[in-house]
């Protein structure tokens, strides 16, 4: 079986008459669907009751794992969606709940039946603490790539999937690239990676009016929280000017990449931190079944950064792109989210399709949906070969 076979026979979201995403009729644009994502916090937050692993990291590093349903024993052989939230979120995100909530319902009834362990970047969580002068940034894999070798030693019997978000998605490229063939992971889904931080970095400091007064601003000020939060971890750090930084209000993401990322990841300035970190360059590397869903609305990612080239010269790299959707939104009424949908299916297709690595991997490297239409188009989708 080809990969787009798979897709053709186990994906109806994604290929076929029932491939469409129509937004709910009161978010009708990429920016409506991402605030949308904000104030729904607001009113429609009811948080995952998850079991907490805390692990400690060769450098001595703590990391926490967010489980749900809990385990119940090594042996167990649910199969595990290893999860990455986005750049300052949590494993309580809305996109995560979402996720969470919509996958470990039994199969019978919709879901697919499976466990979740969703990981905390190193400072995000308020309750883990960090143990060393460091902490997490979009290229950094060594922390997935620890918590993926546990759960594969420790629960051997359940095979592994990955699902990321937004930055969470170009550290999981980043790693399944690195890794290649030898991750223990058996497929994964990327939503709203930016792929290349050079182009998304300029386009949300030059962008409209909501990118630079808006979406800058508020991730800007959340990466300098994150940092001022645990503060007690770097008060001797020489690598940083301290003084500066905490004297700032109102910083720019380029200004905290150059002060802060850069110097604590040995990197020369912000633009050279984004080049190493961007995950476009890595798709050549990917060698497990990788779908990533992407919103031609996003409101944070420009358009040219989507590398159609490279997934087009991917043997196991799928796309599908809707015309909406916004930014990890995907809103078809108040709470609920269609990225879900094809997150589940793609998930059950490999775990139905035996072997995992049997695939053909010659098949549909590009998938383009026409999701915000009245009615879907006759084939759902339009697949570009090799």
């Amino acid at each position: 079986m080809t990969l787009s076979e798979m897709i053709k026979q186990k994906c109806p979201s994604l290929y076929g008459n029932k491939a469409y995403f129509r937004p709910v009729w009161w978010l009708p644009g990429g920016n409506l669907q991402t605030v949308w994502c904000v104030i729904a916090e607001l009113f429609f937050r009811d948080e995952i009751p998850y079991q907490r692993q805390l692990l400690r990291t060769a450098d001595g590093g703590t990391l926490s794992l967010d489980v749900y349903p809990p385990f119940v024993s090594r042996d167990d052989p649910t199969p595990i969606l290893f999860i990455l939230h986005g750049l300052t979120g949590s494993t309580q995100e809305s996109y995560i709940r979402a996720t969470v909530k919509d996958v470990i319902r039994p199969r019978e009834q919709g879901g697919a039946g499976i466990r979740v362990v969703s990981m905390n970047f190193r400072g995000c969580d308020v309750d883990t603490p960090v143990t060393t002068p460091r902490l997490y940034h979009a290229g950094e894999t060594d922390d997935t790539r620890t918590a993926l070798l546990w759960l594969s030693n420790t629960y051997p019997e359940a095979p592994l999937f990955g699902c990321a978000f937004s930055m969470g998605a170009c550290t999981m490229a980043c790693y399944l690239g690195q890794e290649g063939e030898d991750t223990p992971l058996k497929g994964a889904i990327c939503i709203s990676n930016p792929f290349n931080w050079v182009t998304s970095t300029h386009f949300i400091e030059n962008g409209g009016f909501l990118c630079k007064y808006v979406y800058g601003p508020i991730l800007a000020d959340a990466l300098l929280a994150v940092f001022k939060n645990n503060r007690y971890a770097f008060e001797t750090d020489k690598r940083l000017d301290l003084k500066d930084i905490y004297s700032k209000r109102y910083v720019t993401i380029r200004w905290f990449d150059d002060r802060v990322t850069a110097p604590l990841n040995k990197f020369r300035d912000a633009w050279d931190y984004y080049t190493q970190a961007s995950s476009y360059q890595w798709i050549p590397g990917i060698k497990i079944p990788h779908l990533t869903l992407h919103s031609e609305d996003d409101p944070m990612v420009a358009p040219r950064n989507l590398p159609h080239k490279e997934i087009e010269n991917s043997s196991h790299v799928v796309m599908a792109s809707t015309h909406a959707g916004g930014h990890v939104a995907w809103f078809t009424d108040k709470e609920s989210r269609w990225f879900t949908i094809p997150t589940k299916e793609w998930v059950l297709a490999l775990l139905d399709v035996s072997g995992y690595h049997s695939f053909q991997m010659n098949g549909a490297v590009l998938v383009a949906l026409a999701f915000n239409r009245s009615t879907p188009p006759p084939n759902g989708l339009y697949l570009r070969y090799r």
